[in-house]
């Protein structure tokens, strides 16, 4: 059962969680965040593990996050944003390369 201290653990996330649900536009956004997460990771020569570890969250997560398949919460990301010394509005504005999980 969900945990409600747990944001990314609500019964909101469990439903999307998968994707299955998600709308196009939801998918590609998604896909673009996790892109600017993974770029902004790489840019600073860190490990999926380092920035998890940084940040507080399970390196799975992250890397299904950068994948686009996975949600997050404002807080979440707000903390995987200072462990990659990014903001939350850099990684909501990098435009999405060509390598971009479809």
């Amino acid at each position: 059962s969900p945990d409600p201290a747990d944001p990314e653990s609500s019964s909101e996330s469990t439903r999307r969680g998968g994707g299955a649900r998600w709308s196009p536009a939801e998918r590609l956004l998604l896909a673009g965040l996790g892109a600017s997460v993974r770029a902004a990771r790489k840019s600073r020569a860190m490990t999926i593990a380092q920035v998890a570890d940084a940040a507080g969250v399970d390196p799975s997560y992250l890397g299904e996050l950068e994948r686009g398949r996975r949600n997050v919460s404002v807080t979440t990301l707000f903390a995987i944003a200072e462990a990659v010394g990014a903001s939350v509005l850099d990684l909501l504005a990098r435009e999405p390369s060509s390598d971009t999980p479809g």
